[in-house]
């Protein structure tokens, strides 16, 4: 845990937070420099393994072309990035996207029908293991598809893409 701050980005830490009332701010090392990359887009949302679902269908719904970037780590991909990447590719595929070149077509393919654990082979699981931070991993594999909220990226902050802009706060 970096110095300062209360918790780890412990996603089965952060789902017993019971300080809501304040401001969470989250760090992830590719995701959150991602994020600033692309902050400026008219179109920027932020998904994974809990809402892809509900990311899936609302931009089957809004969009004609989307484009999928998984974050990384270290100039790497990582394999849930990936897995989770190619689900929402296939969820846009059935809903009649297509895709834009082999490259994307394999990936899915490799994905297409993994069982939720297909990830453990990643170099983040590895690590999960030798830091002893099972719970995260545990927590993670019992969290699929459970969130229903679209996190749309506008300026600096992630808000349900459900709400209209009028009633987001600055």
């Amino acid at each position: 845990m970096p110095p300062g701050f209360d918790m780890t980005n412990s996603p089965a830490q952060l789902a017993t937070r019971t300080d809501i009332f304040r401001p969470m701010i989250l760090l992830s090392s590719a995701g959150t420099q991602l994020m600033c990359a692309i902050r400026s887009r008219d179109s920027a949302y932020v998904a994974s393994f809990r809402n892809y679902g509900a990311t899936i269908e609302h931009l089957a719904e809004n969009y004609s072309q989307v484009a999928l970037i998984g974050a990384g780590t270290r100039g790497e991909h990582r394999e849930e990035d990936q897995m989770c990447c190619a689900w929402i590719a296939e969820g846009l595929i059935e809903n009649g996207f297509t895709p834009r070149d082999e490259t994307t077509r394999h990936v899915v393919e490799r994905w297409s029908g993994s069982p939720r654990n297909a990830f453990l082979i990643s170099r983040s699981v590895d690590y999960l293991r030798r830091s002893n931070q099972l719970h995260d991993l545990d927590f993670n594999l019992d969290h699929f598809d459970d969130v229903d909220i679209v996190c749309r990226l506008t300026s600096n902050q992630i808000v349900d893409a459900k709400v209209s802009a009028t009633q987001v706060r600055s």
